[in-house]
């Protein structure tokens, strides 16, 4: 075993002794005289070390010897998938030195939770599947993308992405790569401009904010740079004085590797000479006291360089993380990985602070949506029916309206989840296999693509069979598309197959969730967001007494209605169920028109004494008068709420009352209407009106 673990690192080498031992990265426990004791041996390319044990207790030993793996694992291991064997060789480890599995893994992950990695690239989006393969194959929070080239700003709708590009071209552009954990701890983010992005996330022990950024090239003029600079400022300005501060990004400048009259911003690992870029740059972190981690920590020169020409001569250190000089103590390693394959001229750059991302909100509820239309089958119906009936016999129709709507409603969703099953939607990937393979050969090919002119041509081949693969593989789902719309319309089933049409014609809208409020103000958390939505509609839908007026003027107006108040027929609730619209969206209760329709008679019962219980006291159930909102973008800026449109989606059984009442008033209305009414009045058009009227000026 000690053989074995000697060939995975280069930097290590250990050594059997006497007495109960078991291989282990870089640290070597053994127990000599019944005492707990540590060593440590490396190949000359690393230092000696000797982990220091307060005592002999076995969780001093556990944490201390975790903590020195981490640290010194995550420092001197090339490659993610070398540190990972590290940590599986270091689980043998106490597992042979008799700690139980089961505790093993509780307090590793107590231990691990403290480190949070941090992985900041640049990249030229949109990103293919080796850029996805790269994201699930490394672990990472937060990756900050510089040069997007997307128009507009906003998120992707799953919000794992978000970013801030140019309004119409398709030039420069700042985004983040979040995490499914960062995902969860964000607060707020803020698209400043096609340079700078700024995300605010929960975390422990203070709040954290990272601030992404990406400068002007060489050829841009001294006015640019101070634009550039300013915006940073103002969102430095913007942030909470408390919060943890990050600023990341492709600079592009060379801070050199001279520290000299620089060493409260900078350490004495940098890479190159400076520029004039660079010493703009140590001026901002002069003036408002970040630290540049890419010089902190010695490296191979591989391991600092960021950004290499196409010819491979020049390499320079441009993509930099910086971070508040009060808590650069929490970063323990910023490297680059060269290995990375990210279809960019850039690399991939690294940095591990001990920071903990702290969760904001209970875990939502996961809804599971009933395959309702299993319903049209007969024999799934009457199954259905029987169900709910024995569920309605049991309700007290005596009880006061909201127990009985209560229990209808939870009687309709227990039978249907006991008849149908639910459907989930799976998005299948249009990327092929042959795809993914190529580019993992491309990834491989990547890091010996300089040894050899030869080898250089095979990466750029490779490259090109990647893009190749990929437009086909994209054509091919296309296609596959459009065989089951034209299957879809061959047997009648047009939902399905305009379904697919629109997916295919239709354009990527960006999810907006900051709005502006009254002053203009960007309003970046979500529980500010959710409050400016609650006062704008309050305002859009207020009634400033008009209504009250105008209920008086009709009264005046109207004629005289001699008959009483009469019951609800149970014909008329027969009526509406039958008109409700189906394959439509469900209210805030969750019940479809599908499973009212075939609830049968005795569920058409209960709803009959439910309206009247309804139309007699004057007052609904609860669930029925609320209301979900779901603004609809329109054109104009997304930031503004009164650039949306509004669609409500309230309860189907609520629906059927208002039917009822709508009806009603139709009957009473109609001999009142003339024939030149078109608005608003049923089977009437004002575009056929106006045509009418066109042809007989012209014919008569």
């Amino acid at each position: 075993m000690l053989d074995e673990a000697n060939k995975f690192h280069p930097n290590i080498k250990l050594v059997r002794q006497i007495g109960r031992n078991a291989p282990f990265l870089d640290v070597f426990i053994q127990n000599s005289n019944e005492a707990l004791i540590t060593s440590v041996y490396h190949k000359e390319a690393a230092e000696s070390y000797v982990a220091p044990f307060g005592s002999d207790h076995p969780d001093h030993v556990f944490r201390n010897t975790v903590d020195t793996a981490i640290t010194r694992g995550v420092r001197y291991s090339t490659t993610l998938s070398q540190f990972e064997e590290e940590i599986r060789q270091m689980k043998l480890m106490f597992f042979y030195n008799g700690y139980l599995p089961r505790s093993i893994d509780r307090r590793l992950t107590k231990l691990f939770s403290k480190y949070l990695s941090k992985h900041f690239i640049c990249l030229t989006p949109p990103w293919g599947p080796q850029s996805s393969d790269l994201c699930a194959g490394r672990k990472f929070n937060v990756i900050g993308i510089s040069e997007v080239r997307w128009t507009g700003k906003g998120e992707t709708p799953s919000g794992d992405f978000i970013w801030s590009g140019e309004d119409t071209t398709h030039t420069r552009g700042v985004g983040m790569l979040l995490s499914a954990k960062a995902k969860k701890t964000l607060i707020g983010y803020n698209p400043i401009s096609s340079r700078v992005i700024t995300a605010r996330f929960n975390a422990t022990p203070f709040k954290l904010t990272v601030i992404h950024v990406y400068a002007p090239t060489s050829a841009s003029s001294d006015d640019e740079i101070e634009i550039f600079y300013d915006s940073i400022e103002h969102a430095l300005t913007q942030t909470p004085k408390k919060d943890i501060i990050i600023v990341t990004g492709d600079w592009n400048g060379k801070i050199g590797s001279d520290n000299t009259h620089w060493e409260s911003v900078m350490g004495r690992y940098g890479y190159g000479d400076r520029n004039e870029r660079g010493d703009r740059l140590l001026e901002f972190a002069a003036l408002h006291n970040p630290y540049i981690c890419n010089t902190r920590f010695q490296q191979k020169a591989n391991r600092k360089w960021t950004w290499a020409s196409p010819d491979g001569v020049h390499k320079n250190m441009i993509d930099l993380v910086l971070i508040q000089k009060r808590w650069k103590s929490s970063v323990t390693n910023c490297r680059t990985f060269q290995s990375a394959d990210i279809s960019s001229d850039h690399s991939l750059v690294l940095c591990n602070i001990k920071l903990r991302l702290k969760r904001r909100c209970i875990k939502p509820q996961q809804y599971h949506r009933a395959d309702v239309s299993q319903l049209k089958s007969q024999k799934v119906r009457e199954v259905y029916q029987t169900r709910l009936v024995n569920r309605l016999q049991d309700i007290d129709t005596q009880c006061i309206l909201e127990e009985h709507a209560a229990k209808v409603e939870e009687a309709i969703k227990e039978a249907l989840q006991a008849t149908v099953t639910t459907t989930r939607r799976v998005k299948k990937p249009w990327i092929s296999e042959q795809t993914l393979n190529l580019a993992d050969e491309k990834r491989k090919m990547k890091q010996i693509k300089n040894v050899s002119a030869e080898n250089g041509q095979l990466y750029k081949n490779l490259c090109n069979k990647v893009k190749k693969s990929a437009r086909q593989d994209k054509d091919n789902w296309i296609q596959d598309k459009c065989n089951e719309i034209e299957n879809g319309l061959k047997i009648g089933n047009t939902r399905q197959a305009y379904s697919l049409i629109k997916t295919l014609k239709k354009n990527f809208v960006p999810r907006i969730t900051m709005i502006r409020n009254q002053d203009g103000t960007m309003q970046q958390s979500k529980e500010g967001v959710k409050q400016r939505w609650t006062q704008y509609y309050s305002g859009l839908y207020k009634d400033e007494g008009g209504g009250d007026e105008m209920v008086k003027e009709l009264e005046g107006i109207s004629p005289s209605y001699k008959e009483g108040p009469q019951d609800i027929l149970y014909s008329e609730v027969e009526e509406a169920i039958q008109t409700l619209k189906s394959n439509k969206s469900p209210g805030s209760d969750g019940i479809t028109a599908e499973m009212i329709q075939a609830g049968g008679e005795q569920l058409t019962h209960e709803i009959h004494s439910l309206c009247n219980k309804a139309w007699h006291k004057g007052v609904i159930p609860e669930e029925w008068g609320k209301s979900i909102l779901i603004p609809i973008p329109k054109k104009g800026d997304l930031s503004e709420c009164a650039n949306y449109r509004t669609i409500s989606l309230i309860s189907h059984t609520g629906k059927i009352l208002l039917t009822v009442l709508l009806n009603r008033l139709k009957r009473h209305l109609d001999p009142y209407l003339s024939e030149e009414q078109a608005g608003f009045t049923q089977d009437r058009i004002i575009r056929s009106r106006k045509q009418n009227d066109h042809t007989a000026k012209t014919h008569i």
